[in-house]
C-alpha cells in the first residue's frame, strides 16, 4: 500500500506544475472549466470502452443528493480557484498546511462523527503533524 501511496502522491505534486503551463494561456476559470469538461469526456469514453462501468444509477438519485452534489461543485471551484491564488502567490508552505489541517479535521471527523478509535499511535501521529506545522510556521 506505501508504494501506492507515494505514486498517488508523485503524480498529485506534478499537477501544479502542469497547471501552470495551461494558465499561461487562460484564466483561472478557464481551467476549471477546461478541466471538468476534458474529466467528463474522458469518464464517459472509459465507461463506453470498457461497457463495465454503469451510469445510469446517476438518473436515480435524489433531489438532496443532486442538491449535496450541486454543494460539492461550489465547494471544488472556490477551493481550486483559493488554492490557485496562494500558488500564484508562491505560498508552497501554505498548501502543506491546508493538506495537514484537512488530515487532522479528518481524524477529528472520524472520531467525532464516525466513532472511530483513537490509540496512542494516531495521537503520536497528529502531535508529529502539529510540531511539523509549528515549524514550517
Amino acid at each position: 500500500m506505501l508504494p501506492m501511496i507515494f505514486g498517488i502522491s508523485f503524480l498529485k505534486l506534478t499537477r501544479p506544475f502542469f497547471r501552470k503551463h495551461i494558465v499561461q494561456s487562460i484564466t483561472d476559470w478557464e481551467f476549471i472549466f477546461l478541466n471538468s469538461i476534458l474529466i467528463a469526456v474522458v469518464s464517459f469514453a472509459y465507461s463506453y470502452i470498457h461497457k463495465k462501468e454503469d451510469i445510469t444509477n446517476i438518473f436515480k438519485l435524489t433531489w438532496t443528493q443532486y442538491f449535496c452534489a450541486i454543494i460539492l461543485v461550489g465547494i471544488t471551484m472556490f477551493t481550486s480557484l483559493a488554492i490557485f491564488k496562494l500558488q500564484e502567490e508562491g505560498i508552497v508552505s501554505t498548501l502543506f498546511l491546508l493538506k495537514a489541517v484537512s488530515a487532522l479535521l479528518f481524524i477529528a471527523m472520524g472520531v467525532f462523527i464516525f466513532e472511530e478509535e483513537m490509540n496512542l499511535k494516531k495521537l503520536l501521529g497528529i502531535l508529529l503533524v502539529l510540531i511539523g506545522i509549528f515549524l514550517i510556521k
